[in-house]
Order: C-alpha cells, then sequence, then structure tokens
C-alpha cells in the first residue's frame, strides 16, 4: 500500500537506550535521535519524558505519516527490495491483527495518536563473560579488554557503530538518578522490556531495575525479554 511506503510503527511505539545514554527509535536505525539541531538526545541529561517532545522525533513521525522514505532506515527498505521481509513489514504486520479489516489510511492514523511507549529496550553495559567472534567491544567487556580483538574490529566498529552511535559518553546504567529519575519513569507503562548487554545477569542495575518493577506492583504486566547466555 502506497500509504504505508515508509511509514513504520517504531517511531510511536519503541525508544531503545544505548550504552552511550543515546536514543534511537529502533535498533536498525542508523543515529540516534536528536535534542536540538547540534545535540543529541541524551538520558545523561535529559528525562527520555522529553523525547516525545523533540523536533527531530516529531519530524520523524510526520515524514512516516506522509509515507515518506526516512534515510535512517534505510536498512529496513534495502531488505525489502531484495524481496526479504523486514523489520519494519513484521511490525506493521503486528499493529493491524488488532484491526485487520481497516485501511491503511485509518490504520496510519491510529498508530499516530498513540501516546504511550509499548516497547523498551535498555543497553545496561558491555560487562559480559564471553568473546563471541560476531560480537565488538562496545557490546563485550572481553573483547574491549583484548587489544588484539579490539584492534581487528577497529575499523568496522569505527564505521558501524560509532560512526552512526557516537563513542561512549559514560554509562548511564551504574547511575541511580539517571535510571530512576529519568529513564524510568518514562517506560513504567511500556507493555514490553528488553534488557541486553553486555550479559545482563552480570549487571547490578539489572536486579535492581526488576526489584523496582515488582516494589511498584507492575511486572506482572510486563513482558520481560533478556538477551543472555545465561
Amino acid at each position: 500500500m502506497e500509504k504505508l511506503k515508509g511509514f513504520c510503527p517504531q517511531l510511536w511505539q519503541e525508544v531503545d537506550v544505548l550504552r552511550s545514554g543515546f536514543v534511537r527509535p529502533c535498533c536498525l536505525f542508523q543515529g540516534t535521535l536528536y535534542a536540538t539541531k547540534t545535540e543529541k538526545f541524551s538520558v545523561h541529561n535529559l528525562s527520555l519524558e522529553q523525547l516525545s517532545a523533540t523536533p527531530h522525533l516529531k519530524m520523524l513521525k510526520r515524514q512516516a505519516l506522509a509515507g515518506e522514505l526516512i534515510p535512517q532506515c534505510d536498512r529496513c527498505y534495502n531488505i525489502e527490495e531484495k524481496g526479504g521481509t523486514s523489520r519494519r513489514q513484521l511490525k506493521i504486520d503486528r499493529a493491524k491483527q488488532s484491526d485487520p479489516g481497516g485501511s491503511a489510511t485509518d490504520f496510519v492514523r491510529r498508530i499516530g495518536n498513540v501516546s504511550q511507549t509499548a516497547e523498551v529496550m535498555l543497553q545496561l553495559g558491555n560487562q559480559c563473560n564471553f568473546r563471541c567472534r560476531m560480537c565488538k567491544p562496545a557490546d563485550s567487556s572481553k573483547i574491549e579488554a583484548d587489544a588484539v580483538h579490539c584492534a581487528a574490529l577497529q575499523h568496522l566498529t569505527d564505521k558501524l557503530y560509532f560512526g552512526h552511535i557516537g563513542r561512549n559518553q559514560g554509562d548511564w546504567f551504574g547511575d541511580e538518578k539517571i535510571m530512576f529519575a529519568r529513564v524510568y519513569p518514562a517506560i513504567a507503562g511500556a507493555t514490553t522490556i528488553s534488557l541486553v548487554g553486555g550479559e545482563p545477569l552480570l549487571i547490578p542495575m539489572t536486579r535492581r531495575f526488576l526489584q523496582r518493577l515488582v516494589d511498584d506492583g507492575c511486572a506482572g504486566q510486563k513482558d520481560l525479554v533478556i538477551t543472555t547466555n545465561g
């Protein structure tokens, strides 16, 4: 459908908080969101609740509602051009299940009225006990501590990771103020929470975060996804 050509519900439904503290609307989004024209949005100095009011995210939503192709979403578009099924298409199909008979226009309008983030991914650092070949220093402390492995990955890491994401500002997830004052209030209403590392089960903040969900009485209403080797 032409109306859905560049549309992606993830701009309304998902937020990813990276180890760097920067934020993006999807794991395949090439780049991060900006708070101003020149300053990236970061939970180091802004509350996640402020994200929806940023001009950058508003602009991306307008483009999506108009069916325009968004350059940062090229990974999905490229998959589709080659005949594959992209994450964008999978998310559209999933979102349409609640109203399978509705028109594309009605579907876009319904998603455009969503105000509550449904999916949250938190990257809780790179502390890990494995050194997988497919991984990188930003996601494994074992690789980060291995000079030879790091050197072999340096060019790829700079081009594919830091080139889009930005170098680490300092680990936000170990700071109780950032986690529970700037991040947690904005995601407490999410239905799906994904924790990634590193190895999340080795990271102390994982336990404190999960305990907070239990203490607040909302853990039973959430789907929890942990990317773990445990």
